[in-house]
């Protein structure tokens, strides 16, 4: 068993382990009898603080490390009789306690696991903050995609302003147009109105002095034919007729 130990030792040294830099603390009495396999542990760079034992296949063994001078170390745990093991490095500041929790899982009859309960501590921290990463990159995200969404909102609201704005002044315009439009047409039937009312003022004014006209020529004609009647030469056929009916009455009643 100890030629193994010493095998599983110089394994660590391969999986990371200096013999120069760290100090492999080997304690022999801790064996942790775990049916039907048996543990041990490779500590590098602790002093060890107290011991555990796990009595039963999933149970568990708290060991108690401080950190004596260096802030990196290393653990290999090791099965002695699968001769598998496996390194885990670990950062701490000088002095911190640090409690490990071995944990066997039993994954089938050949081999087994020990699992580490402060690296499955780390593992969910770093899962924490991949986590916290991951919603910070979300949330940046949604950030700039609200940005984003702002931008085009305000720039869809602009642009309906301007083409409202475009639109009433169209509108306005084309009012303008029509009101233009029915004054110039009320303008030009006025004016119409207006020529028609002159000119039927022009005819009436023709027809009045072609009717004076015609009355002062009837006129004077009255007057040149009163004229004529008014001549001595013009009586003397009315004197014979007298002259002639009074002869006539007279023989008449000389007769009767």
């Amino acid at each position: 068993m100890v030629a193994i130990c010493d095998q599983k030792i110089q394994e660590c040294y391969r999986r990371g382990f200096n013999s120069n830099l760290d100090t492999i603390l080997w304690f022999p009495k801790i064996v942790c009898k775990i049916y039907p396999k048996t543990v041990k542990f490779c500590v590098s760079g602790f002093e060890l603080c107290q011991r555990g034992r796990p009595t039963q296949v999933g149970g568990s063994a708290i060991l108690s490390f401080k950190v004596l001078d260096k802030q990196d170390f290393r653990v290999c745990m090791v099965d002695m009789i699968s001769e598998w093991g496996v390194c885990a490095k670990y950062s701490l500041k000088k002095g911190t306690v640090f409690n490990l929790t071995i944990v066997l899982f039993i994954l089938n009859s050949n081999s087994s696991v020990i699992g580490n309960k402060h690296q499955q501590q780390l593992d969910a921290q770093k899962l924490a903050q991949q986590a916290q990463l991951k919603a910070q990159q979300e949330q940046a995200q949604k950030v700039q995609q609200q940005a984003q969404l702002t931008a085009q909102q305000e720039a869809q609201l602009k642009a309906e302003q301007e083409s409202q704005q475009r639109a009433q002044q169209q509108a306005a315009q084309q009012q303008a147009a029509q009101k233009q439009a029915a004054q110039e047409q009320a303008q030009l039937k006025t004016q119409q109105e207006a020529q028609r009312a002159q000119q039927a003022q022009q005819q009436a004014q023709q027809q009045a002095q072609q009717q004076a006209h015609r009355a002062q020529l009837r006129a004077q004609e009255a007057q040149q034919r009163a004229q004529q009647q008014a001549q001595p030469g013009a009586l003397a056929p009315v004197i014979i007729f007298i002259i002639i009916m009074i002869i006539i009455i007279d023989k008449c009643c000389k007769w009767c």
